[in-house]
């Protein structure tokens, strides 16, 4: 009888640490919402119940004060995102392009960059509760013309996903384009590996005129339309999310 009561706990134990990982992203993300994860997150999500236990009543029995409150704090929090959408400065995230070059390979011209990411406060924690980011790579090839403007003849996206797995503790990259994936321990070796950009193929050399001027130009960018919905709207909002590195370019000679 004993060994049954131990392995049924034993038994509820492992189910409760499967669901935990859900309840721990929904939590955040109801919590991001409202511009106060960091209170609820730290008292175990006391605000949070206390909150559905007031809304979970029927419509007759809430009291008005909880209608009043709630919208007095969306209005305060749509005004402060509004004053914070108008400043200038960009958070203490920053994405930059430290090295690269392209090269001809069986008549394919490659690209290969070296990519430096550094994750605001906001988005790291974000990314340890659950929530995946997405890195898009946006690539262009341009022809150069003297007098006018330059003609785009190609335009590139290299999409990546980073997502941190909570019952194993690990950091996957996944290639969205290939779906090649790896699994790290930490966050820093995470972010080295998605800043390696290794024999990107750009376009066939075929496809490009031998008397013309062509560059290559690259930015990684912080897609926030693949974040979860709830997010999205605040994520817009915060410059600590708007996350894209400057343009750099190379040359690329037929």
């Amino acid at each position: 009888m004993r060994a049954y009561v131990s392995t049924n706990r034993r038994l509820k134990k492992a189910i409760h640490g499967l669901f935990q990982p859900a309840k721990q992203k929904a939590r955040f993300l109801l919590c991001f919402i409202f511009q106060a994860h960091k209170p609820c997150l730290k008292n175990g999500g006391a605000s949070l119940h206390r909150a559905q236990a007031v809304f979970q009543q029927p419509a007759s029995r809430r009291p008005r004060a909880a209608h009043t409150a709630f919208a007095l704090a969306a209005g305060l929090w749509l005004a402060a995102a509004t004053v914070e959408a108008e400043t200038t400065y960009s958070g203490d995230g920053q994405f930059t392009v430290q090295s690269g070059a392209v090269r001809l390979v069986d008549e394919v011209y490659l690209l290969d960059a070296q990519i430096e990411y550094l994750f605001s406060k906001p988005v790291l924690e974000a990314l340890e509760n659950g929530v995946p980011l997405v890195i898009e790579l946006q690539i262009e090839l341009l022809r150069q013309r003297d007098l006018l403007w330059d003609v785009q003849q190609a335009r590139l996206s290299q999409r990546y996903q980073l997502s941190y797995h909570v019952l194993t503790e690990q950091y996957l990259v996944k290639n969205l384009n290939s779906a090649a994936q790896q699994s790290l321990t930490n966050a820093e070796a995470a972010l080295k590996a998605l800043g390696q950009v290794e024999s990107l193929p750009l376009i066939d050399k075929r496809l490009l005129l031998e008397d013309e001027i062509y560059v290559v130009r690259l930015r990684p960018h912080l897609d926030i339309d693949a974040l979860p919905t709830p997010m999205r709207l605040p994520a817009y909002f915060s410059a600590q999310w708007r996350l894209t590195g400057e343009w750099v370019t190379w040359p690329l000679q037929p």
